[in-house]
């Protein structure tokens, strides 16, 4: 049980991290596209 407890939350980790990861390339993405349609 607690093997399978340790994964679950490795699981979690990666999940929160990938999440965390796409909503910065998501701002990253929406400053380039300001900067872009300003000038």
């Amino acid at each position: 049980m607690i093997f399978l407890f340790l994964i679950s939350i490795s699981l979690l980790k990666i999940h929160n991290a990938s999440f965390l990861i796409t909503n910065l390339l998501k701002i990253l993405l929406k400053k380039f596209n300001n900067q872009f349609y300003c000038e």
